[in-house]
């Protein structure tokens, strides 16, 4: 279930995220061509956890992925499931895969280890660790604590793939990152979506969501349009403004686009990523939506009738 949810709350961050404007490159660890440093990671989970290892020594110059999740948020994790169940299938070619939380409180990484070990890959199949160096990771490395997962692919202890995400998105970088497996083991066909994960091309197709009480649903494309003028860097206050009245009339409207406004507002903000959207103005609408649509969705929810009650009337 909770993998599930992952999957669908990831649809949300592609959505509004394919509206920003293009930014700047974000460099996180070693770039393609380096050497792929030695390190030391704690494993957790499985019969061996609390074992230190070194991921790169053991691979010894054969193809390694490596993920480096700095951010566990719902998105990261759904990722993490998709590369890694490819990955999984690419050990009889070479492949060894190494995932590694980034932490300031390995006693709290390990029982969240524990709590989601049905939503993360199995320790006997991936190797699972975290950092000891901190949130800031191996020091030899390089990591950019902005982001939420740096991927890496090395073979021969050489850098041949890096990927420094802020918004991982199942739909675009699990694929980016199978093609750079297949690669690397020498396929000429990159895997698709679907031959990385069944599961996750099912997800992705859903249909699009309707609101409380089957109230119409909203596709991405409308979705992306009423937000785009919200939230550009370069808006003035009288844009924002007019994008936010915009927005208002038609969410008043249409409760499935409030209901998914409230949810992607509210996954900004937990992620502490709100300053990236728009200006302050912009931001502070956000924020308002975040709070009073996720309580009128809810109080929807508590006054809509349960499915017994509907079956006996």
């Amino acid at each position: 279930m909770m993998f599930r949810i992952a999957l669908v709350l990831c649809c949300l961050s592609f959505s509004i995220s394919s509206i920003l404007p293009a930014q700047e490159p974000v460099f996180s660890g070693p770039q393609v061509g380096e050497t792929l440093p030695s390190f030391s990671i704690r494993k957790v989970l499985g019969e061996d956890a609390g074992q230190d290892v070194d991921p790169v020594a053991d691979a010894d110059g054969q193809p390694v992925l490596l993920l480096f999740v700095h951010e566990v948020t719902r998105p990261s994790i759904a990722l993490v499931r998709t590369v890694c169940n490819y990955a999984v299938r690419r050990q009889p070619d070479g492949l060894q895969t190494t995932v590694v939380f980034l932490t300031s409180d390995p006693n709290e990484t390990e029982a969240f280890a524990k709590r989601a070990s049905h939503a993360i890959p199995d320790p006997k199949q991936v190797q699972l660790g975290m950092s000891m160096d901190g949130l800031e990771g191996p020091g030899a490395y390089g990591l950019n604590r902005k982001v939420t997962i740096t991927a890496l692919i090395a073979t021969k202890n050489k850098v041949t793939e890096n990927l420094a995400l802020i918004q991982p998105n199942v739909a675009t970088d699990a694929v980016k990152l199978g093609a750079a497996i297949a690669k690397v083991l020498g396929d000429e066909k990159a895997p698709t979506l679907s031959d990385m994960d069944p599961q996750a091309t099912r997800m992705l197709r859903m249909p699009e969501r309707g609101g409380a009480n089957g109230s119409p649903g909203v596709d991405d494309a409308t979705f992306r349009a009423k937000l785009a003028p919200l939230i550009r860097k370069n808006a003035s206050e009288d844009d924002v403004r007019k994008a936010a009245d915009a927005i208002e009339a038609f969410a008043a409207e249409n409760k499935a686009f409030q209901e998914r406004v409230a949810e992607t507002a509210n996954r900004i903000i937990d992620a502490g990523k709100l300053e990236n959207y728009g200006t302050p103005a912009a931001q502070v609408f956000l924020q308002k939506w975040a709070k009073e649509w996720t309580d009128d969705a809810q109080e929807r929810g508590a006054d809509a009738p349960s499915a017994k009650n509907s079956d006996e009337s």
